[in-house]
């Protein structure tokens, strides 16, 4: 009896730490069970940055098919909202608001035909017109660039300028139907790396008449920083002339997250098909726009051009 009384009691010695051992290791399971479901999703994979109403966007922002807007402070959310959900509903039409300003030229040649182009005489060259356009996509950036300008000569080219890391070259590049061959370099201003394009106008325009001319560039979106968000940083170039107009457009697809816009503020914001813009005139001197954003995954269309007029 003495001994197996003294068995038993090691047997029970030994199996008291297993139980316990077993009681921890449900408990720790248990844990990180509730730990990974507490826990938000990664940044990498979060899906909620999808907002669904403006409590997920920041101050100043609305909710707009699923991507925060920055708003402007005159702009009325309501009609945004009802607009936007119309937008969303296929069976019923919608159109943006009326704006006049200048109609963008198409820019049906691709790709730009290189070629010996005469250098614009500035002496003898007023720009009247210089309207730009940031067309942001899911993958991409175009630019469209649209120039008049008036002479105290016969004019047969006009110079225009890109900015961007990369030097653009023709197969980048269509024109209008105004415009011949390009000559293409690359040229720093006012701070910023580009590319110089000058114009051969397929004919020469006369004395005091005005010669226009539109360019679009296909250039890559800037990359991808932190929460797949990306900065794009733009000059805003001083008027050139007395009378001379100067605008800049971004364009962004529905649904795009616009963080932040830094510089001086858009001065008007239109909601388009498929996309909303922002317009800044220029002035006297040289600014600069920077924006932080991130791309949808899809868009609803592609942007119409038409409807900008800036």
């Amino acid at each position: 009896m003495g001994r197996d009384t003294v068995r038993m009691g090691k047997q029970r010695n030994f199996q008291i730490p297993k139980l316990l051992i077993f009681v921890v290791s449900v408990v720790v399971v248990v844990a990180v069970v509730t730990i990974v479901l507490l826990r938000p999703d990664e940044p990498g994979q979060d899906k909620t940055r999808r907002c669904e109403s403006n409590s997920d966007c920041a101050r100043g922002s609305m909710c707009a098919a699923g991507g925060c807007l920055v708003m402007l402070s005159s702009e009325h959310l309501g009609m945004w909202r009802d607009d936007i959900r119309a937008q969303l509903d296929a069976g019923v039409p919608w159109h943006p608001l009326s704006a006049f300003g200048e109609k963008i030229t198409p820019t049906p040649i691709c790709p730009a035909k290189p070629g010996k182009v005469a250098s614009p005489d500035k002496k003898h060259t007023t720009p009247k017109v210089a309207v730009t356009v940031y067309e942001v996509d899911v993958d991409r950036i175009k630019i469209h660039k649209q120039q008049k300008v008036q002479g105290t000569m016969w004019l047969d080219s006009i110079r225009f300028w890109f900015p961007g890391k990369k030097t653009l070259s023709t197969p980048d590049l269509c024109v209008s139907a105004s415009a011949d061959r390009v000559a293409i370099a690359p040229k720093s201003v006012h701070g910023y790396k580009g590319t110089q394009i000058d114009v051969s106008l397929r004919q020469s325009v006369p004395v005091g008449a005005v010669a226009s001319a539109a360019l679009t560039a296909s250039t890559d979106l800037p990359k991808e920083g932190a929460l797949e968000a990306r900065t794009l940083s733009i000059p805003l170039p001083p008027i050139a002339g007395p009378d001379a107009i100067a605008r800049t457009v971004i364009a962004f697809p529905l649904g795009a997250d616009l963080l932040s816009i830094e510089g001086p503020p858009p001065l008007r914001q239109r909601l388009l098909n498929g996309y909303v813009a922002y317009y800044w005139t220029h002035g006297d001197s040289q600014s600069d726009v920077t924006v932080v954003f991130r791309v949808p995954d899809t868009k609803m269309g592609n942007l119409d051009l038409d409807e900008l007029n800036p």
